[in-house]
């Protein structure tokens, strides 16, 4: 066999391959409608029944598609933990309502038992 010959049968080789593998596509994505219709079904029927555990076993299959801290549109929010402040105390110190109360705003809820923290921008 000559060295041409290698070439062309290594060339038909490979296009019967790529033909091979298109195949496997075509009937992965086939099983793959047929297999969805039975799992939809399953799912419908069983999933109010499945454990918490279970629930978030199923949900790490799909991607999350969610970027923490991304919008509807594509635009980015802030930084991560930088959150605009929702109360600002007369002295100054701000907080965004989130978390854990800072000391110095549990210290003026006890004051001011009464009131409701100041709302950003405080105004004097």
């Amino acid at each position: 066999m000559t060295y041409a010959e290698i070439q062309k049968k290594e060339k038909e080789l490979r296009d019967a391959l790529q033909k091979l593998e298109q195949d496997k596509e075509k009937l992965l994505a086939a099983e793959a409608t047929k297999h969805f219709e039975d799992i939809h079904g399953k799912m419908s029927e069983f999933f109010q029944h499945f454990t918490a555990e279970q629930k978030a076993e199923l949900k790490s299959f799909f991607p999350s598609d969610k970027v923490r801290g991304a919008k509807k549109g594509g635009k980015q929010s802030q930084e991560k933990g930088s959150v605009q402040p929702k109360y600002e105390l007369p002295t100054g110190e701000k907080w965004s309502g989130r978390g854990r109360t800072p000391i110095a705003f549990q210290e003026w809820k006890k004051a001011n038992p009464d009131h409701e923290y100041p709302a950003y921008p405080h105004k004097s």
